[in-house]
């Protein structure tokens, strides 16, 4: 994670911004910026906003100071995004499906972020 960097990491920060913006149009405008990027190399940079805005915290207090909507399975998904572990991550977002799995992990990461940002 790079706030400052570019390509993938400067969309997918645009991404996260959108989320926590609340703004539908925003929200589509960086979805379809990240579309033609490797759904991969989107969700690897993902896990690296969740490790960062995890790391030295305890989580599930952080997962509590979410204000955001936040996945109903945050912990579930949280521990497999640190293993990383694709095949309990579906079973966390309860879906197999790469748009529902990055959408999920990105909901997260905007809520994360902005409960983070508070502590």
């Amino acid at each position: 994670m790079n706030e400052s960097g570019s390509g993938v990491e400067v969309l997918v920060l645009a991404a996260i911004d959108a989320v926590q913006s609340g703004d539908f149009d925003r929200i589509e405008a960086a979805y379809e910026e990240l579309a033609p990027i490797e759904a991969a190399e989107v969700l690897a940079e993902l896990f690296l906003w969740v490790e960062d805005l995890t790391e030295g915290v305890d989580v599930p207090t952080l997962v509590s100071k979410a204000e955001l909507p936040i996945p109903d399975e945050s912990l579930a998904i949280i521990d497999a995004v640190k293993v990383p572990d694709l095949v309990a991550l579906a079973e966390a977002v309860g879906s197999g499906q790469a748009d529902r799995i990055f959408a999920t992990v990105l909901v997260l990461v905007a809520s994360l972020k902005d409960a983070r940002a508070r502590m």
